[in-house]
């Protein structure tokens, strides 16, 4: 885990609207991917996939 990675996990945090819950460690999953590039991330999980988009990243279903 990078500086690099916990502060975009915590800029995202500060940008979410407040409808939009978001685990810490969902939210440092998003950051990694962001970190390397990802255009995407794929995951069953809906909470992760709706936060995606604030992350840059497009969270595709795996369902």
């Amino acid at each position: 885990m990078t500086e690099s990675v916990v502060r975009r996990a915590c800029n995202a945090f500060e940008k979410l609207d407040a409808t939009v819950f978001l685990r810490a460690s969902d939210a440092l999953h998003l950051a990694c991917a962001m970190e390397n590039q990802f255009a995407a991330i794929y995951s069953s999980d809906r909470i992760l996939l709706e936060a995606a988009p604030y992350f840059g990243l497009k969270g595709i279903s795996v369902y």
